[in-house]
């Protein structure tokens, strides 16, 4: 946890469409609604709800499904990290938050820029990915300018490391979104730099909205897209 509880800034305690995850064949959807611990699960053929996950600990933020449908990995209100829920027991669709993953910002990048008045987003971490393919969790740190890298092929994910985002300390690069390129080459935190996904190194700069996603077009029609 980066800050106490009394410590988070004030959020808006209303209720609306917030983000969305659909699985590859289009048969699921995975709706999050702003400040609600639960994410709703529905078949797209019949638009029934037909599961829920969670609850997790607070308000779910950005999150992402594992490609096989086991896992959710969800930022949530509060949590410098991500938390871990099922998306499927044996009697079916939806399950609990099983683990709690909770990062730790280097100690010389709090001394040096001291504690946040204001988070973007209002929470620490806003922004979570897996790389395509599925071993690693990449999850931002969007006050202190770094992603932090989880090994997924344990349970619960184990640190593997941190990758700081700035190229000098006083730098202030503010990530609330993470992507990747489809090849899993590259990660696309939208602070700018660009990650080698292999050596963990920003590898260049390049000006980056927020919203950003890897589209593949053929004979001008897209055929296939990236997450964020």
């Amino acid at each position: 946890m980066l800050l106490d509880p009394a410590q988070v800034p004030p959020r808006t305690r209303s209720v609306g469409p917030h983000n969305t995850w659909i699985n590859p064949d289009g048969t699921r959807v995975y709706l999050g609604s702003f400040t609600v611990p639960t994410i709703t699960i529905v078949d797209t053929r019949t638009h029934e709800i037909i599961g829920e996950v969670g609850p997790f600990s607070d308000g779910v933020r950005p999150f992402t499904v594992t490609r096989d449908e086991k896992y959710v990995i969800a930022n949530v209100d509060g949590l410098l990290g991500f938390e871990v829920a099922l998306a499927r027991t044996d009697r079916g669709w939806g399950g609990p938050m099983v683990h709690r993953v909770e990062a730790r910002t280097p100690s010389e990048r709090v001394a040096y820029l001291g504690r946040p008045a204001k988070l973007p987003h209002n929470t620490p971490s806003h922004g979570v990915n897996l790389r395509p393919d599925q071993r690693e969790a990449w999850v931002v740190d969007g006050f202190y300018g770094y992603v932090y890298v989880y090994d997924m092929t344990v349970m619960p994910p184990a640190f593997v490391q941190a990758i700081p985002l700035f190229a000098r300390p006083q730098d202030r690069p503010q990530p609330g979104w993470i992507s990747f390129s489809l090849d899993g080459r590259f990660a696309y935190p939208d602070a700018g730099p660009v990650l080698d996904t292999e050596t963990k190194r920003v590898v260049t700069r390049i000006p980056l909205t927020e919203k950003l996603i890897e589209i593949r077009f053929r004979d001008g029609s897209p055929v296939e897209a990236g997450r964020r």
